[in-house]
């Protein structure tokens, strides 16, 4: 029997002559329905009972034959694995995928591959190949502050992945003097001229700073997105907490290793700007042609790893699967939360079939978008739980925010803070997976900055308030790469176990508490921090 590939030819061989009502929409329309809803849009139309039910039966016939094509897509016998796919739009660039092939996703952010030990987990730590796979890592920044081991790194990750795609974080952007001092640039170079020479290094190596499409033949394409980015001040919208001096913008690296023109100071609105007017052209172009995402966005991950289940990802075991909390009592130093967890949506209809609750015909890619900065300030715990609460002001970016909402992607990865996360708001899912600086393996991070020794066994004692919540929080060096996607294996990763983000699903953000965590109130107070900072002749970040 011939196929049917417009809405005409379902009328007809229904054995309906006077055609389609006008106001029946197109063959895909009517495909994408399920039989119920199908009938009911078929009635709202003007179609007696006995032709409604001629439509819909043929078209079920003909989906279970195969012989349904909408666009330039034929349907399987099920209906649920193609798709009337949008484009690539012209300017973008774009692969299509050998048949057989199944796009992998891959994520890390600020690897500081400085550092010996840093640069010897890219070699140790990648992901095994798999038969099939064309693989893509995105690195949110903070890869290298030189230009020879940022080449060299480069190198090692391109070698093993089809692609690779980078945002670049701070670090990047540091001109360098000696000793450690402010800059007066006696070669008038800046740091947006910084920019410039890491995009170029880049494109030297094979590496992607712009977006790219994944053409995936019958399977969900892929879109990834890097989004260039910067922080300002005025982010921070939580109050300062009361007998603090730490606030100081001094201890930052930046604040000494950054160079701006005059009219785009250092963590000002308008450099963030700035950054995100670098998105712009490209972002114009993939707004325009994508089909809309659902109104409320994606909801979060139908499958949600507990510790043990993520850790097992990566053929580890966690330190500790107790509370999160041991050090304090959870519901009194917290706010248990008591409204519907950040992660879920409020209002609206459920969404059905598929992790990002789309119907199984729906044209969108699965979109995935990387920053080094942080798009909001509920991806950064509370400054009363960090050592150096000043961070919320040297971390985020409005203007990147609103550039994520008008891309609505899937995922957002992000980099900078070193505290890893996993957490859907407002219908995007937003992922942190950080190896960090070589010192964040254990507690000793903050005893390092104390200036505690480590000799003593009392000295310990103190630094040690809480091992397992520090191993938890910060850095991920026993892992490796995080798989956000995986085509051939079932599409969108499951959401990962993380410290701040199972947090933050159990707390509420209450900014009325003060009191601070025994990791920090057992080590040092601000001001000796910034002491041992200076003495040292070194900022942090």
């Amino acid at each position: 029997m011939a196929k049917l590939t417009t809405i005409e030819g379902l009328f007809e061989a229904s054995g309906i002559t006077t055609g389609p009502p006008e106001a029946a929409g197109t063959l895909a329309d009517l495909v994408s329905l399920q039989r119920l809803p199908l009938l009911a849009h078929l009635k709202a139309v003007g179609l007696p009972l006995a032709q409604r039910q001629k439509v819909a039966n043929t078209l079920a016939c003909a989906m279970r034959e195969g012989r349904v094509a909408v666009g330039h897509e034929q349907l399987h016998p099920t209906g649920h694995t193609s798709r009337h796919k949008a484009a690539p739009p012209a300017g973008i660039e774009s692969i299509s995928l050998a048949s057989g092939q199944h796009c992998r996703v891959f994520a890390q952010s600020d690897v500081h591959a400085d550092a010996p030990a840093n640069f010897e987990w890219i070699k140790s730590k990648l992901p095994a190949r798999s038969h099939g796979a064309f693989d893509v890592c995105l690195l949110a920044g903070d890869l290298s502050d030189n230009d020879e081991r940022l080449r060299e790194a480069l190198a090692v990750l391109k070698a093993r992945f089809d692609e690779v795609i980078f945002a670049a974080g701070n670090h990047e952007l540091w001109l360098r003097p000696k000793p450690l001092q402010k800059l007066t640039g006696p070669d008038g170079r800046t740091s947006l001229d910084r920019l410039a020479e890491v995009h170029q290094v880049c494109a030297e190596v094979g590496v992607r700073t712009s977006p790219l499409w994944v053409v995936c033949g019958e399977e969900r394409d892929v879109l990834l997105a890097p989004l260039n980015s910067w922080y300002h001040e005025s982010w921070d919208r939580e109050p300062e907490l009361p007998n603090s001096d730490e606030n100081g913008m001094e201890i930052w690296t930046d604040m000494h290793l950054c160079k701006w023109p005059p009219h785009l100071p250092n963590a000002s609105l308008a450099l963030a700007e700035h950054f995100a007017q670098l998105n712009e052209t490209s972002l114009l172009q993939l707004t325009a042609s994508l089909p809309p995402a659902p109104p409320a966005g994606r909801p979060q991950p139908s499958t949600v790893l507990d510790k043990v289940g993520t850790y097992a990802l990566f053929k580890q075991k966690p330190y500790t699967t107790g509370a999160l909390w041991t050090s304090v009592e959870p519901a009194t130093f917290f706010t248990p939360r008591t409204s519907p967890r950040p992660t879920q949506r409020l209002g609206g209809e459920a969404q059905p079939q598929g992790s990002s609750g789309e119907s199984p015909l729906q044209s969108r890619p699965f979109v995935v978008s990387l920053s080094h900065m942080v798009p909001r300030q509920e991806l950064i715990p509370e400054k009363r739980m960090l050592l150096f609460p000043s961070l919320h002001r040297v971390a985020g970016s409005d203007p990147l925010e609103a550039q994520i909402r008008r891309l609505m992607p899937d995922v957002h990865l992000f980099g900078h803070t070193h505290l890893n996360m996993d957490l859907t708001l407002d219908g995007v899912r937003y992922v942190q997976w950080p190896l960090g600086s070589a010192g964040e393996s254990t507690w000793r991070l903050a005893c390092k900055w104390s200036g505690a020794n480590l000799t003593s066994a009392s000295a310990s004692r103190e630094c040690a308030g809480n091992v397992g919540e520090q191993r938890a929080q910060t850095r991920l060096s026993s892992m490796g790469m995080m798989c956000v996607y995986d085509g051939g294996g079932g599409g969108e990763a499951p959401q990962h176990w993380t410290h701040w983000g199972r947090h933050y699903e159990e707390f509420e953000r209450d900014l009325t508490k003060v009191g601070r965590p025994p990791y920090i109130t057992g080590r040092a107070n601000a001001a000796s921090l910034r002491a041992v900072v200076h003495q040292n002749g070194r900022a942090v970040q």
